[in-house]
């Protein structure tokens, strides 16, 4: 269960569930096919109907007031993880910026 500071609908905390489920397919997916370059039509296409509806879904997540990581609260999205949630890419660029200002400090 996701923990926010207001509480969640049950549409919420199901699409953020679906959210992690998609994030783990299309990273395997992704490994698929960088291995398996000839699989390139169907799967391909899949991969990128995927991850059109991740993105719209985790757009979608947004409008319910959830805030924070699709993984829950104090969590973060792998690393090594094909797509990151909104959360983690602003926390991911954030630090980018902090590391780039101390560089040129």
């Amino acid at each position: 269960m996701v923990t926010q500071t207001r509480p969640l609908t049950l549409a919420a905390e199901a699409l953020a569930a679906r959210l992690v489920a998609g994030q783990k397919w299309l990273t395997e997916a992704a490994r698929t096919l960088d291995s398996q370059p000839h699989e390139w039509t169907a799967m391909r296409r899949r991969f990128a109907d995927a991850l059109d509806w991740w993105w719209q879904a985790e757009e979608r997540l947004r409008t319910y007031g959830f805030s924070g990581c699709i993984h829950g609260t104090g969590r973060s999205c792998p690393l090594d993880a094909e797509v990151w949630c909104l959360s983690c890419l602003e926390r991911s660029r954030r630090q980018e910026r902090a590391v780039q200002g101390r560089l040129a400090a």
